[in-house]
């Protein structure tokens, strides 16, 4: 992490969770619920919400820098 302060990317980082997780989610998720979409746009829809999970998962694991051959 050339340039880039941890301490800095780690509550920055914390910050999207916390806003992620907290915010978004249960917008998103409320959103499509009260949307009342059925078959096969519901299913796709449902899949939003795990869409925004896995992001921040893949964040936490590129800030963190798991997977790179050091």
């Amino acid at each position: 992490m050339k340039g880039m302060n941890l301490t800095g990317a780690l509550i920055g980082l914390m910050i999207a969770i916390l806003i992620g997780i907290g915010v978004v989610v249960p917008v998103v998720q409320s959103t499509i619920d009260d949307a009342n979409i059925s078959g096969t746009a519901g299913t796709l829809l449902g899949y939003v919400v795990l869409l925004i999970v896995v992001v921040i998962i893949v964040a936490i694991v590129g800030l963190m820098g798991f997977g790179r051959g050091r």
